[in-house]
């Protein structure tokens, strides 16, 4: 039985639901996989140009504190983010495909509801 994470709290997924099914009801869970760490693709050997944030001064500090370089870690977790939004977004196209095909599957073998009522 797979588990799911929801705001601190283990969730048991329930037997016979499947794992599409149970992120769609509960869209408040996360699916916790193993993978190894976040692919980079983007050009590491690529010019470094400074830029200026506006952050939280104490939270600065803090993080200055226990990193001695806080444009790497910046870097590292700017990096982990783009490639879990690419992949979210790749997901999000890949399911919009799907659900056009399959619409357009139903339509050519049931036809179109609005062909019998249209007055064209």
């Amino acid at each position: 039985m797979a588990e799911e994470i929801a705001v601190g709290r283990v969730l048991q997924v329930p037997a016979g639901v499947g794992p599409n099914l149970h992120r769609q009801r509960y869209a408040h869970t996360m699916r916790i996989e193993e993978c190894g760490p976040m692919k980079s693709d983007y050009d590491r050997n690529a010019r470094k140009r400074p830029v200026n944030l506006t952050l939280n001064e104490d939270l600065v500090n803090r993080a200055k504190s226990m990193a001695d370089n806080l444009s790497g870690v910046v870097e590292s977790l700017l990096s982990d983010y783009v490639a879990r939004e690419q992949d979210a977004r790749l997901a999000k196209s890949k399911a919009v495909e799907s659900t056009v095909a399959t619409w357009n599957e139903f339509a050519d073998e049931n036809g179109s509801y609005a062909d019998e009522h249209s007055t064209l």
